[in-house]
C-alpha cells in the first residue's frame, strides 16, 4: 500500500512519463492532482460501484500485475499528490507528494 518513490520533484514545464506497476493482489489506481482534486476524486470513488472503471486524463486504473503509463506536462509551481482512492488505500498511506518548481 505504498508508492515508490514516496516523493519526487519536477521542474515547471517538464514532461514526465510515469510508469506505474501494480505488483499487489488488489486493484489500484494512480491519480495525479492537487489536494482539492484528490478530495473530489475520493468523494466520487466512494459512490462508485466496486469494479467500475473510470477514464480520466490524470488517472490510471490498474489490475493486479498490470503496468500502464501516464505522461504529464507540469505547468505552475506548487505541490501535487499522486494517490490511490480504491477503498481504504489512501487512508492506509497509498499516496506520494510531488513538488513542481
Amino acid at each position: 500500500m505504498t508508492f515508490e518513490p514516496a516523493s519526487i520533484s519536477v521542474g515547471t514545464g517538464e514532461v514526465v512519463t510515469f510508469v506505474v506497476s501494480n505488483e499487489g493482489q488488489a486493484d489500484h489506481e494512480f491519480t495525479l492532482g492537487d489536494a482539492a482534486m484528490q478530495e473530489e476524486h475520493a468523494a466520487a470513488m466512494a459512490h462508485m460501484p466496486e469494479g467500475m472503471g473510470h477514464d480520466l486524463p490524470n488517472s490510471l486504473v490498474l489490475q493486479p500485475g498490470e503496468t500502464k503509463q501516464l505522461t504529464w506536462r507540469f505547468g505552475h509551481a506548487g505541490t501535487l499528490e499522486y494517490a490511490c482512492h480504491e477503498p481504504s488505500h489512501y487512508g492506509a498511506g497509498m499516496r506520494g507528494h510531488l513538488k513542481v518548481g
